[in-house]
């Protein structure tokens, strides 16, 4: 509150701590916050011993958690911005093997989305790329 009006938009608060008692709704706000900026979110018991491992989780288990749950979300965002390009080109090479689709491609594409070929079989090869394949599969 002291500082200027430009220096104020550079501050930023690192953490934010909430106290309650139990049932107050502090993690529910916590994981809507994440939800907000998606974020990764995991709920870990800690306390003063925590430190040491003696009461609930150890800062590695914790830490460990969290890059696990920040992996998976990067992921899904991958597969969903994937998810698009993926489709088009396995529409492309569906329409490439159902003869006569290449004179009226627009026409057999509204044909494939409207489900006119649902039970059309086609020959389709099937191939792994190097190194094991997709790592996000």
């Amino acid at each position: 509150q002291q500082l200027n009006d430009d220096l104020k938009k550079e501050v930023m608060p690192m953490n934010i701590l909430m106290m309650g008692p139990t049932g107050t709704g502090k993690t529910e706000i916590a994981r809507r916050l994440a939800q907000m900026v998606d974020a990764p979110f995991i709920k870990c018991e800690a306390t003063k011993y925590t430190e040491v491992g003696i009461v609930g989780q150890s800062a590695e288990e914790s830490v460990k958690d969290l890059v696990d749950k920040s992996i998976k979300m990067e992921r899904e965002r991958k597969i969903e911005h994937l998810k698009a390009e993926i489709d088009e080109k396995v529409e492309h090479h569906i329409l490439s093997r159902i003869p006569g689709s290449t004179a009226d491609l627009d026409g057999f594409r509204k044909r494939l989305r409207d489900g006119e070929f649902d039970n059309t079989k086609i020959e389709v090869a099937s191939f792994r790329t190097e190194g094991g394949g997709n790592p996000f599969f």
